[in-house]
């Protein structure tokens, strides 16, 4: 029990981690950054329940069972669209993130949990499962959004404060170039504008 408890809060945490890798605005680097998010947390599930890992096997077979990321790759390379399109691109890429990792890890921690080794995995079998997982992760991290926006009780001008501060944030690591950090904000408070009329 202790083992799915760890394994169960593991999964929740990486499941933030990728929707927060999300949010980087470079197109492709924020897939990269969420497909190192699973593989973490694949190995972690791995630790946990005591499981043999392999590392080529790991970045292998999330690969195949993410379908190397298509639609995330598409909902981030919609960030390079003028206008709010970083907006429009992170929210999408957040949901199959924080979905696709959720998925990952319920499979995982399920396989591991049942004394399953690389050797035992059947990625065929495995597809399928994955696809039901990952459509019932969209509705959780939903749903996970919906709450975390009752309990902070964040109004429309504290959301963009916050993608604001985000981005300062990155442009202070140099994750962001002046030029980037001034276009996003722009955006930002372009959606903002929307949202109010």
């Amino acid at each position: 029990m202790v083992q799915d408890e760890r394994a169960g809060a593991a999964i929740r945490e990486h499941v933030g981690f990728a929707v927060a890798a999300s949010a980087i605005p470079v197109p492709i680097a924020d897939v990269l950054a969420v497909t190192a998010v699973q593989l973490d947390l694949v190995r972690q599930l791995a630790g946990i329940y005591d499981a043999k890992y392999d590392e080529a096997w790991g970045k292998a077979t999330v690969a195949a069972l993410t379908g190397a990321s298509v639609a995330r790759a598409g909902a981030s390379a919609v960030k390079a669209v003028p206008g709010v399109g970083w907006l429009v691109g992170f929210t999408t890429q957040a949901a199959l993130s924080g979905a696709s990792t959720w998925a990952v890890g319920e499979l995982f921690r399920r396989h591991f949990a049942a004394g399953g080794t690389p050797d035992t995995f059947d990625l065929t079998a495995t597809r399928d499962a994955y696809r039901a997982w990952f459509e019932r992760g969209k509705d959780l991290v939903e749903e996970m959004r919906r709450r975390s926006s009752s309990a902070s009780g964040a109004t429309r001008a504290e959301r963009t404060a916050g993608i604001l501060e985000r981005l300062a944030r990155l442009r202070a690591e140099n994750a962001l170039t002046d030029d980037e950090f001034e276009r996003l904000k722009r955006e930002a408070m372009a959606e903002d504008s929307q949202r109010a009329g």
